[in-house]
């Protein structure tokens, strides 16, 4: 079975190694990539690896039965933007997942991409819209909501929940039973041991102790 599927944004390019890969597995759905869309007019007669950017999101009034995978990540808070701007055109997302990714005993949302050599354990529930990049391991039990983005390295160790639309930052280790409330965003390599309070930045300096949380605006 062949699926008509267009990126929406071009700054993650990504999703054209990950659809290959898809595609060179000999999976059941063959993904056959038409091009981009994208709304920033400056994008307009821009070509990524021999695709085209078709057009903005409108063009998907007049090209149905065509999937769509969300590709805008700048923050989450643009993804989100992002994805209610292509409800308007009733977009059908796809999910992109890795050909060496067992998700066998997974729950996988809508819209969801997942990189290479990923680990999904027992009972995982990832949400619409979520990103998890390659190299990451996710622990049996754990609830990443939706519109979530992990980053490369990451270690999410069992039972944690993660709240909608948080960021969570390259080798960043997640300890287990913790609680993360929504938009969260830890920066790179945070030992997280305790929850995390809503609406907040986690960071680390060299040496790598945790030194300060501020609101996120």
């Amino acid at each position: 079975m062949c699926k008509n599927v267009v990126i929406a944004g071009t700054g993650f390019p990504e999703v054209i190694q990950l659809i290959s890969d898809i595609n060179l597995s000999k999976a059941k759905n063959y993904i056959n990539l038409l091009g981009f869309l994208d709304d920033n007019s400056n994008n307009s007669n821009k070509i990524i690896e021999n695709y085209k950017v078709l057009g903005g999101f409108d063009w998907l009034k007049n090209n149905k039965n065509i999937f769509v995978f969300n590709s805008i990540a700048r923050t989450t808070s643009v993804r989100l933007s992002a994805k209610k701007r292509l409800d308007q055109f009733k977009a059908k997302y796809i999910s992109l997942i890795h050909p060496n990714v067992n998700s066998t005993f997974s729950s996988v949302g809508k819209g969801v991409f997942i990189g290479k050599n990923v680990y999904l354990g027992v009972n995982t529930e990832i949400g619409d819209g979520c990103i998890i990049q390659e190299n990451c391991s996710i622990g049996h039990d754990v609830n990443i909501n939706e519109n979530c983005f992990i980053a490369p390295g990451c270690n999410i160790l069992g039972k944690v929940n993660v709240s909608e639309n948080c960021y969570i930052g390259s080798g960043s280790v997640i300890y287990p039973n913790t609680k993360i409330g929504h938009n969260v965003t830890l920066g790179m390599n945070v030992a997280l041991t305790n929850d995390a309070e809503p609406n907040h930045l986690y960071y680390v300096r060299p040496p790598y102790k945790m030194v300060s949380k501020n609101e996120v605006s």
